[in-house]
């Protein structure tokens, strides 16, 4: 009998942080991710794997994080802002959600 335990290959283990909003995909094809204030963090995931996890200083706000991939590398998908019908209205165009 094996003692290991084995994850199962249809088991997904979620890298985004519980109630993070998606602020878009870079151009990089990174998903940027932020939780709210009053101490925001920002969370990137490349290739299913958290790449930088951040917290906000007092100086600096999401929408600065936003500003501040734009300029570095640019968006893909820049999802920061819409309203909720906004995003139905892409996802839609897109031929359905993202998940």
């Amino acid at each position: 009998m094996a003692t290991n335990t084995t994850t199962r290959p249809d088991e997904k283990v979620s890298n985004v942080p519980r109630g993070a909003s998606h602020l878009g995909t870079d151009a990089e094809g990174r998903d940027h991710y932020a939780t709210l204030p009053p101490r925001p963090e920002i969370t990137v995931i490349a290739d299913g794997e958290r790449e930088l996890e951040r917290t906000l200083d007092d100086d600096h706000t999401v929408a600065d994080w936003v500003d501040h991939v734009a300029d570095a590398v640019g968006w893909e998908r820049n999802l920061f802002g819409m309203s909720m019908g906004e995003h139905l209205v892409e996802a839609l165009r897109d031929g359905g959600f993202k998940t």
